[in-house]
């Protein structure tokens, strides 16, 4: 069981995504950013739809550190 909200089955996708808290974090960091955001049911989908958003090198390594320090923080 998760944890945090007891209400599930605990993964890393669970954790990170799915569970109300991180699901949270996720979208109110992406509201100050400006951004619109359908979760993922998988955390790694979620990683290669923020850094497919860049389309330069730069870009890409940006929506990078915005995803690990979400996932760090949460």
């Amino acid at each position: 069981m998760c944890s945090i909200v007891e209400e599930s089955v605990e993964s890393v996708d669970h954790l990170f995504v799915i569970c109300r808290v991180a699901s949270d974090v996720w979208y109110h960091i992406c509201r100050w950013l400006g951004w619109e955001l359908v979760l993922p049911r998988n955390l790694l989908v979620l990683l290669h739809g923020l850094v497919s958003l860049g389309s330069k090198r730069m870009d890409i390594l940006r929506f990078t550190i915005v995803w690990l320090a979400i996932v760090w923080s949460i």
